[in-house]
């Protein structure tokens, strides 16, 4: 069996996300800063008449430069996760690839805090991003 992932890219930071979670890939966006929030999470998104949270996958991870006011990035992922939403704006986001379950396995290499689970695609090993851990964290239930 295979699992429909997709791979996005934030400057050198490369992770895939599954599918089910995806509700839009839109272009590039405009966002509002939000004084006073998490710092993984600097704004909002308008998407439709909803006010979307912003996540900077940039700020999750050392050495990464985030986004700065009035700064946009050329691809925008919008997730839903149970009943929340969650806007990513990313440099890249590919087309659907399907992975061999068997491919993807408990996280032992890397490095990224939200993530549980690790893939082995094309000789790399990727972080299998777990938008619900980021929800845990901020009380979402």
């Amino acid at each position: 069996m295979s699992e429909p992932l997709i791979l996005i890219t934030v400057q050198s930071l490369k992770l895939l996300v599954a599918a089910r979670y995806v509700r839009e890939v839109l272009g590039e966006r405009d966002w509002i800063p939000i004084p006073g929030t998490r710092p993984e999470i600097p704004g909002v998104i308008g998407w439709g008449r909803r006010a979307v949270a912003m996540l900077d996958l940039a700020r999750v991870v050392p050495d990464l430069q985030p986004i700065r006011v009035g700064e946009k990035r050329p691809r925008l992922l919008l997730l839903q996760v149970a009943d929340n939403h969650l806007a990513i704006p990313a440099d890249s986001v590919s087309s659907i690839i399907d992975v061999e379950r068997t491919d993807i396995g408990a996280r032992t290499l890397s490095s990224f805090p939200l993530c549980r689970s690790e893939v082995h695609l094309d000789a790399q090993v990727l972080p299998l991003f777990e938008p619900m851990l980021l929800l845990e964290q901020a009380g979402a239930k």
